[in-house]
């Protein structure tokens, strides 16, 4: 996880961004192997509790996801604002801004 200000700072900076609805896809390549994740919710998305159940949940989806993400990049996604959607509509979020970067590998067996 991407926790310095700096490592947000320098994905906003000098990465590239995609968005559907009211979450954004900020990337940049890293020097290492691994691809490490930033999440950023608006104080007025919701309610703390709130921001942090959607936190949970986009960690989750992040880590069943992990293996089929491309290494070698710093990902921050920022929630815009809270809609209220399910944990499969926020997964399928989450994907197609992976894939649509070109981040997202096909799953085995497909």
């Amino acid at each position: 996880m991407l926790r310095s200000p700096q490592a947000f700072e320098r994905v906003f900076r000098a990465g590239r961004f995609t968005v559907k609805d009211h979450l954004v896809m900020h990337f940049a390549p890293n020097e290492t192997e691994l691809t490490r994740f930033g999440l950023v919710l608006a104080g007025k998305v919701a309610v703390a509790a709130r921001r942090n159940l959607l936190r949970r949940r986009m960690r989750e989806i992040l880590r069943s996801l992990l293996p089929r993400i491309q290494p070698g990049y710093d990902v921050v996604f920022v929630l815009r604002q809270d809609t209220g959607e399910s944990f499969a509509a926020l997964k399928a979020k989450l994907m197609y801004l992976l894939a649509v970067r070109g981040l997202l590998q096909e799953a085995e067996g497909r």
